[in-house]
Protein backbone atom coordinates (compact mmCIF):
# COMPACT_ATOMS: atom_id res chain seq x y z
CA UNK A 1 0.00 0.00 0.00
CA UNK A 2 1.36 3.00 -0.78
CA UNK A 3 1.36 5.84 1.72
CA UNK A 4 -1.55 7.88 3.28
CA UNK A 5 -1.09 12.08 4.66
CA UNK A 6 -1.73 10.18 8.10
CA UNK A 7 0.85 7.83 7.97
CA UNK A 8 3.27 11.44 7.99
CA UNK A 9 1.33 13.11 10.35
CA UNK A 10 -1.96 11.24 12.27
CA UNK A 11 -3.06 14.59 13.24
CA UNK A 12 -2.82 15.92 9.20
CA UNK A 13 -6.66 16.76 8.68
CA UNK A 14 -7.50 19.14 11.76
CA UNK A 15 -3.90 21.38 10.65
CA UNK A 16 -4.90 24.33 9.16
CA UNK A 17 -4.94 24.49 5.08
CA UNK A 18 -4.94 27.13 2.36
CA UNK A 19 -5.77 26.80 -1.11
CA UNK A 20 -2.53 27.19 -3.36
CA UNK A 21 -4.16 27.24 -6.74
CA UNK A 22 -2.71 25.50 -9.69
CA UNK A 23 1.05 24.59 -9.76
CA UNK A 24 3.21 22.57 -11.90
CA UNK A 25 5.01 20.03 -9.51
CA UNK A 26 7.58 17.37 -10.12
CA UNK A 27 5.76 13.83 -10.68
CA UNK A 28 8.28 12.40 -8.24
CA UNK A 29 7.26 14.54 -5.19
CA UNK A 30 3.92 12.48 -5.04
CA UNK A 31 4.60 9.79 -2.67
CA UNK A 32 0.83 8.60 -1.94
CA UNK A 33 -2.71 9.25 -1.64
CA UNK A 34 -5.55 10.55 0.45
CA UNK A 35 -8.42 8.33 -0.58
CA UNK A 36 -7.43 5.21 -1.70
CA UNK A 37 -3.48 4.13 -0.77
CA UNK A 38 -4.78 0.90 -0.90
CA UNK A 39 -5.32 0.61 -4.13
CA UNK A 40 -1.50 0.82 -5.21
CA UNK A 41 1.88 -0.06 -3.93
CA UNK A 42 5.31 0.86 -4.29
CA UNK A 43 5.78 3.71 -6.45
CA UNK A 44 1.90 3.34 -8.12
CA UNK A 45 1.58 0.21 -9.04
CA UNK A 46 -2.02 -1.01 -9.14
CA UNK A 47 -2.92 -3.93 -6.82
CA UNK A 48 -5.52 -5.13 -9.57
CA UNK A 49 -1.90 -5.20 -11.83
CA UNK A 50 -1.14 -3.81 -15.03
CA UNK A 51 -3.51 -5.28 -16.79
CA UNK A 52 -6.54 -3.89 -15.22
CA UNK A 53 -8.88 -2.43 -17.96
CA UNK A 54 -8.89 0.87 -16.51
CA UNK A 55 -5.19 1.46 -15.77
CA UNK A 56 -4.96 0.67 -19.65
CA UNK A 57 -7.08 3.29 -20.94
CA UNK A 58 -5.51 5.28 -18.66
CA UNK A 59 -2.09 4.84 -19.34
CA UNK A 60 -3.31 5.18 -23.13
CA UNK A 61 -4.66 7.71 -22.50
CA UNK A 62 -1.56 10.04 -21.17
CA UNK A 63 0.42 8.20 -24.21
CA UNK A 64 -1.54 10.15 -26.39
CA UNK A 65 -1.06 13.23 -25.11
CA UNK A 66 2.65 15.13 -26.12
CA UNK A 67 5.36 14.14 -23.61
CA UNK A 68 5.98 17.86 -22.76
CA UNK A 69 2.08 17.99 -21.74
CA UNK A 70 1.47 19.41 -18.11
CA UNK A 71 -1.75 19.06 -18.11
CA UNK A 72 -3.66 15.92 -17.18
CA UNK A 73 -7.58 16.89 -16.40
CA UNK A 74 -7.69 17.73 -12.93
CA UNK A 75 -6.33 16.65 -10.74
CA UNK A 76 -5.98 17.91 -6.68
CA UNK A 77 -3.02 17.04 -4.65
CA UNK A 78 -2.58 18.12 -0.71
CA UNK A 79 0.81 18.75 0.05
CA UNK A 80 2.55 18.14 3.62
CA UNK A 81 5.85 19.72 3.87
CA UNK A 82 7.49 18.22 0.36
CA UNK A 83 5.85 15.88 -0.16
CA UNK A 84 2.13 15.74 -2.05
CA UNK A 85 -0.71 13.12 -1.29
CA UNK A 86 -3.61 12.63 -4.07
CA UNK A 87 -6.77 13.78 -3.29
CA UNK A 88 -10.12 12.00 -4.36
CA UNK A 89 -9.28 11.44 -8.46
CA UNK A 90 -5.87 10.86 -10.07
CA UNK A 91 -4.17 8.06 -8.91
CA UNK A 92 -4.50 6.14 -11.83
CA UNK A 93 -3.15 9.15 -14.08
CA UNK A 94 -0.28 9.47 -11.52
CA UNK A 95 0.56 5.88 -11.77
CA UNK A 96 0.70 5.99 -15.65
CA UNK A 97 2.37 9.40 -15.48
CA UNK A 98 5.37 7.44 -13.72
CA UNK A 99 5.49 4.42 -16.06
CA UNK A 100 5.65 6.64 -18.71
CA UNK A 101 8.69 8.82 -17.08
CA UNK A 102 6.28 12.04 -17.12
CA UNK A 103 8.50 14.77 -15.20
CA UNK A 104 5.93 17.44 -14.21
CA UNK A 105 2.17 18.02 -13.49
CA UNK A 106 0.44 20.88 -12.93
CA UNK A 107 -2.32 20.08 -10.18
CA UNK A 108 -4.67 21.83 -7.93
CA UNK A 109 -2.93 21.93 -4.88
CA UNK A 110 -3.81 22.25 -0.64
CA UNK A 111 -1.28 23.30 1.37
CA UNK A 112 -1.30 21.82 4.97
CA UNK A 113 0.29 24.58 7.57
CA UNK A 114 2.93 22.88 9.78
CA UNK A 115 3.49 25.13 12.59
CA UNK A 116 7.96 25.34 13.05
CA UNK A 117 7.14 23.99 16.75
CA UNK A 118 6.10 20.66 15.06
CA UNK A 119 9.26 20.12 12.48
CA UNK A 120 11.12 18.32 15.08
CA UNK A 121 8.29 15.68 15.01
CA UNK A 122 8.33 15.11 11.75
CA UNK A 123 12.10 14.80 11.92
CA UNK A 124 12.26 12.02 14.17
CA UNK A 125 9.08 10.25 12.89
CA UNK A 126 10.30 6.59 11.75
CA UNK A 127 6.49 4.74 11.66
CA UNK A 128 4.98 3.83 8.66
CA UNK A 129 5.98 3.74 4.82
CA UNK A 130 9.00 4.97 4.22
CA UNK A 131 8.48 8.62 2.54
CA UNK A 132 11.33 10.26 0.52
CA UNK A 133 13.44 12.22 2.27
CA UNK A 134 13.02 16.13 3.26
CA UNK A 135 16.23 17.40 3.03
CA UNK A 136 15.76 20.76 4.77
CA UNK A 137 14.90 19.09 8.12
CA UNK A 138 18.12 16.60 8.03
Amino acid sequence: MIPSPADLDPNWENKPWIPAGKWIIPIDRIVGSYEKPELFYGDFIPAKGVDDPHYQWVLNWCKELPENNVDYDYIHLYKLLDCYFIGADGNHRISALKVLKRKFLLAEIVEVIIEASELELYKKSSDGPELPSLPFLQ
